[in-house]
């Protein structure tokens, strides 16, 4: 069980930090720590390639409480590349009730506050969850898929339970890939 724990998808960093193949090794030392790099990208990208997954989550962490003070106090696309980070982070690190604080505390990924139209999608739409109609999600799909993996990383009550338990979710992911569903109208109450 523990390597299937520790095996957390690598993927998911690739896809928010893009060419991480591009940090110079220079750049790179085992003592990095939040106030050794820039607060910004960058400076992420630097301590996920180092493998400093607390001082990544902290900084991720610094980055989406200031852009949560200056644009909204509202997850936005932004804000949540960022919680992705952390997630990815407490995952690294087998902090697997600090990643599920993370998801609880986002609530429901169909709830309204997590949905855009197309016209207002930016980037290449196929990085978006196609919703019902023209909504679609602003939540990574890599997040919605750890979010589905979570009852087993957690160990549920019952091994066999969170085992099920996230295979369904996954199931269920499936299904909603390959036929949209609809993001609410309103706020739903967290899953």
């Amino acid at each position: 069980m523990s390597s299937t724990k520790s095996a957390v998808p690598s993927a998911t960093t690739s896809a928010f930090f893009g060419g991480i193949a591009a940090v110079p090794n220079a750049a790179i030392s085992p003592a990095l720590a939040v106030n050794d790099v820039t607060a910004d990208d960058a400076g992420l990208k630097v301590l996920a390639t180092a493998g400093r997954w607390t001082a990544a989550a902290a900084l991720a962490e610094r980055l989406e409480g200031d852009h949560l003070e200056q644009h909204t106090m509202y997850p936005t696309e932004a804000s949540l590349k960022y919680t992705l980070v952390r997630v990815q982070s407490y995952l690294k690190l087998q902090m697997f009730d600090r990643a599920k604080q993370l998801f609880d505390t986002l609530g429901n990924f169909s709830d309204s506050r997590f949905c855009t139209t197309a016209a207002n999608v930016v980037g290449p739409a196929s990085s978006y969850f196609t919703m019902k109609g023209d909504r679609k999600s602003i939540v990574p799909f890599s997040m919605w898929f750890l979010h589905a993996q979570m009852p087993m990383l957690c160990g549920a009550a019952a091994a066999q339970n969170g085992l099920q338990d996230s295979q369904q979710r996954l199931y269920d992911l499936l299904a909603q890939k390959k036929k949209p569903s609809s993001c609410s109208k309103t706020a739903d109450p967290p899953p």
